[in-house]
């Protein structure tokens, strides 16, 4: 396993002129910069120490996280594999829409989380062709070649059911299925996973405003796990809110055998 520590710095207007001044930014970007600036160090190196310290003394706000890398010796040995959260990476997100959800179990504080009871509905010329998607709310989406093979290789932990796909162009849309988990692990061991809190944590239900800042791991028989598992814990802010999703080698074979690109799964740890 390789650690990347990446430094993510928001191009925020009052901000661009300290880039500027310590070089991480050319004058055009700093008139018209919009985003982040993204830099990564080795974790643990002297540059990664010296560039934080840099935009410490400067006072320029900065997130850094943690990003591992894995071998595919140490993919195909791992007992379990934490499907790369959406979170991170939220221009991959699908809009989707619902028919109907159930707000009667959601916490009466915060509003969390409503149950799906209607269909999802999505836009063929939003999908972009992807085999498999995630959704703004976690949302899991195939294509019915992967959905057919779940079938017959009996993929448990899941139902699979149809989605709505509506597209403003004439001829027929490539239907999707969405694979709805039914086995929730239990807490997940912390430590030592790490949990980052924000002020959108609600302290009634617990949920919300949770992060990753680990690896995750479970404090249960690897036996006890299904095809398709997702965890008693959920993470993002807003309408992003929803489980980590963690899936057998069996199932993560299946995927890539389709041709379905996963960015960077990790494996999960048993303690």
């Amino acid at each position: 396993m390789q650690i990347e520590k990446v430094f993510l710095i928001p191009l925020a207007p009052e901000t661009q002129r300290r880039l500027y001044e310590l070089g991480l930014i050319d004058m055009d970007r700093a008139l018209h910069g919009q985003g982040y600036l993204e830099r990564r160090f080795p974790c643990h190196s002297d540059e990664a120490k010296a560039f934080e310290e840099s935009l410490t003394a400067q006072g320029v706000d900065y997130w850094v996280r943690d990003e591992r890398h894995f071998t595919h010796k140490e993919l195909r040995c791992a007992r379990a594999l934490h499907l790369d959260s959406f979170h991170q990476r939220p221009e991959k997100a699908l809009p989707t829409l619902s028919t109907e959800w159930d707000w009667s179990e959601a916490c009466m504080e915060c509003m969390r989380v409503p149950s799906q009871v209607g269909v999802l509905e999505v836009r063929a010329e939003q999908t972009g062709g992807r085999s498999l998607i995630r959704g703004r709310r976690g949302e899991i989406l195939v294509t019915e070649k992967i959905a057919r093979r779940m079938i017959a290789d009996g993929i448990s932990g899941c139902l699979l059911q149809e989605v709505r796909v509506e597209s403003e162009t004439p001829g027929a849309s490539p239907p999707y299925y969405q694979v709805v988990p039914t086995h929730t692990l239990p807490q997940l061991a912390s430590p030592p996973t790490r949990f980052g809190v924000t002020d959108d944590f609600c302290h009634r239900c617990g949920l919300g405003g949770l992060f990753l800042e680990s690896m995750l791991y479970l404090a249960c028989d690897d036996r006890e796990l299904q095809d398709i598992n997702i965890t008693r814990e959920l993470f993002g802010e807003g309408a992003s809110l929803s489980p980590e999703v963690i899936l057998s080698p069996r199932f993560y074979n299946l995927l890539v055998s389709c041709g379905v690109q996963l960015d960077e799964p990790e494996p999960v740890l048993f303690v």
